[in-house]
């Protein structure tokens, strides 16, 4: 364990060493703070966006709750910046704006580069009062676009968070209580926030997001305490039905920021490494991933039972495990009528839900005794792994599913260590492609009357998507359903972790 966890430690060490944006402090060419510090009287919208006035449905700039004019989108995706002279002074705080941009840089298509003579380009200067920034790309300008980040302020408990807060703005997006569906989720304690301020939380009109659900973990979300005339009496929480959900996180982009970036921007492919969201993003469901199962033996049932690629709703999914791959010679193998459902189902996909992921599964009750013998032995497990990391890209598919139904003799330690050989195969083929890893996803039966059940909870953090499943038994609809089998299972409850991000 102690082995397999250094080499995934020097996998992303080396990933982020040759992604890290690298500045070379010029303090000659440096700009003074003193010569870019706002006006007294300067005004913001929504607290912290500078330059903009409030939003109406005739400037062409609104309509989400991010830009829609393309002059205000950075189009060549190439975004230079510069430090002033106080930052330049302070190395720490600088590499903390440095890191911020390496997450986009990582998660997004939108690159990072120090200015030379570019007259459209982010000035980071350090403000001595508060945390602020420009709106999307502005007019071009020998001092640049600001991005105002306090020292004593914007850089909490030393993350980069609120950076990363900024530079969102930056790119074109606004608050995400601003959203039009805003009330759905959120309350205003309109009592306690100052008339003058109270136009910092009004709400757009015909806003949409990217077709995202609200997101109350979004480094763009409101704190329950801003504008507050009494900080001990809240501003803006979740309603009661999501009382739980916590706001204002300033860690780091959620996943939701990260999906409508690439929206905006049209990003088609991600580089491998992306950042691990803080919590879930989905108010309706306890993560943001629908999970689909299709099973190529309802191609040949008769009756109601029949199910093709053509009954699929693809928009119902945002992943779909496809039943069942088979392992020959030690070897995960498509065969033939699975590879024709495959494409199927690969272009229904490119015509309705082009972001939907697919996922093979093996095992079940034809493989799960040949998972156990390759568990058994660690040099057939690291070549079943690595032979499976293989055929999946081959194939165009986007992760593994391994539906493992327990076969009394296998030590539940030798199954996590094959997992382990796993989630090692696939982060090296990930970075040696320059590819979004694939996942791993299971279907495990933990039912405590099963011989050595599998302990779905120690799966968690090996894996990115664990279905814990249990048998039931098929009463009369058996043969009218045509189901092949004695017994039948059903999917009770999903989890996702979250430790791959590629949506």
């Amino acid at each position: 364990m102690e082995r397999f966890l250094r080499c995934i430690w020097t996998i992303t060490l080396v990933v982020q060493i040759y992604g890290r944006i690298v500045y070379k402090p010029n303090p000659e060419s440096a700009l003074d703070d003193t010569s870019l510090a706002l006006n007294l009287n300067a005004t913001f919208l929504e607290g912290d966006i500078f330059g903009i006035d409030a939003p109406s449905d005739t400037n062409g700039i609104f309509g989400k709750n991010g830009v829609v004019d393309d002059t205000l989108k950075w189009k060549s995706l190439v975004i230079p910046f510069a430090f002033s002279k106080t930052f330049q002074n302070e190395p720490d705080r600088m590499q903390l704006v440095l890191d911020a941009m390496d997450v986009f840089q990582k998660a997004t298509c939108l690159t990072f580069v120090q200015r030379t003579t570019e007259m459209q380009y982010l000035q980071i200067l350090a403000d001595p009062m508060r945390c602020y920034s420009n709106f999307g790309k502005q007019e071009p300008n020998p001092k640049g676009q600001r991005v105002g980040l306090s020292l004593n302020l914007c850089f909490e408990d030393g993350k980069s968070g609120i950076a990363q807060h900024e530079i969102m703005h930056a790119i074109g997006f606004y608050h995400e209580q601003s959203r039009l569906d805003r009330d759905e989720y959120v309350d205003i304690n309109w009592s306690n926030i100052p008339e003058d301020k109270k136009d910092q939380f009004q709400k757009y009109t015909n806003t949409t997001a990217f077709g995202e659900t609200y997101d109350f973990n979004s480094v763009l979300h409101y704190g329950m305490y801003d504008f507050a005339i009494d900080r001990t009496v809240w501003t803006i929480r979740p309603k009661e039905k999501y009382k739980d959900r916590k706001i204002g996180q300033r860690d780091g982009l959620s996943a939701t920021d990260i999906r409508k970036i690439n929206k905006m921007y049209n990003c088609t492919k991600l580089p491998t490494t992306t950042p691990t969201p803080s919590g879930p993003s989905d108010p309706k469901f306890d993560t943001p991933h629908r999970g689909c199962y299709y099973s190529l033996a309802g191609e040949s049932r008769p009756g109601n039972g029949k199910f093709t690629a053509g009954d699929l709703d693809m928009t119902l999914c945002t992943y779909i495990i496809v039943a069942f791959g088979s392992i020959k010679n030690g070897r995960l193998t498509i065969g033939s009528d699975l590879s024709a459902t495959l494409e199927k189902l690969k272009a229904s996909r490119d015509n309705s839900n082009p972001n939907l992921k697919i996922f093979l599964s093996v095992g079940g009750s034809a493989d799960s005794a040949t998972i156990s013998t390759i568990a058994r032995n660690a040099s057939k497990s690291h070549a079943y792994a690595r032979a499976a990391a293989l055929q999946l890209r081959s194939s165009g598919l986007d992760g593994l599913d391994i539906m493992y139904q327990h076969k009394a003799g296998l030590e539940p330690a030798k199954f996590f260590s094959f997992i382990q050989e796993l989630q090692r195969a696939f982060a090296i083929e990930s970075y040696e492609t320059d590819s979004v890893r694939l996942a791993i996803s299971l279907v495990v039966f933990s039912d405590p009357t099963l011989t050595g059940s599998i302990n779905a909870k120690g799966l968690d953090p090996l894996v990115d998507i664990v279905n814990v499943a249990a048998y039931d038994f098929a009463g009369t609809d058996r043969k009218s359903i045509g189901h092949p089998l004695q017994r039948r299972w059903a999917l009770l409850e999903c989890h996702n972790f979250i430790t791959w991000n590629p949506f």
